[in-house]
């Protein structure tokens, strides 16, 4: 006599059914925070590479400004347009026979160089939160000549980038010291990026 082959069961158990789902919810709990991480850290490297190069063509331009500058103002309206973070201002200058040399053309128009933060409408996040760049504004005799945006995409029109004049920098003769500070990115403030230097320096013989 032949015993009848048992019946299999098809499908899954509840308990194997309950297990699957909570082991897939794990991993995809673990793989989604991993792609939320990479994310983040992609869009704060890229924010610090456009910071980091900003501040190398911003300090590009300020250095020589403030070489050529016989003049320092703060917080001024000149030129720009709108409030400075500081306005340099100097003329053409000739080399002479006279002391100093080289000296100022006497006809020559004055040339004004503003640093100013301005809203940024192109940069404004999915979140709305206000953007703003820094931009060089170059004037002759009054005219706006031109206008460059060197450091995008900060959040802030006050707290990042200040300018001030200070004493504890050398400078010869009547030159002035001046110290800009720019932060490094928007969520770093800790380690902002320093410039310094001395007007005048391009008018020593």
């Amino acid at each position: 006599m032949t015993t009848p082959p048992r019946h299999q069961p098809d499908g899954f158990t509840l308990i194997e059914l309950l297990l699957s789902v909570t082991i897939l919810t794990i991993i995809m709990a673990a793989l989604t925070t991993a792609l939320i991480v990479f994310f983040e850290n992609g869009r704060e490297t890229l924010e610090r590479d456009d910071h980091s190069g900003g501040a190398a063509i911003f300090s590009s331009y300020l250095d020589r400004d403030v070489a050529s500058a016989d003049t320092v103002t703060l917080d001024g309206s000149t030129c720009s347009g709108s409030t400075n973070i500081v306005l340099l201002t100097w003329r053409d200058y000739v080399a002479t026979t006279l002391a100093p040399s080289p000296a100022p053309v006497p006809a020559a128009q004055a040339y004004q160089s503003a640093y100013t933060v301005v809203a940024d409408a192109g940069s404004v996040p999915a979140d709305g939160t206000a953007r703003y760049k820094l931009q060089r504004v170059l004037c002759q005799g009054g005219t706006e000549l031109e206008r460059s945006t060197l450091v995008p995409n900060l959040t802030s029109a006050s707290t990042k980038a200040t300018a001030a004049l200070v004493t504890d920098l050398a400078c010869t003769g009547s030159s002035q010291a001046l110290t800009f500070v720019l932060a490094s990115y928007f969520q770093d403030t800790t380690d902002p990026f320093t410039f310094r230097a001395c007007t005048k320096t391009r008018l020593t013989p």
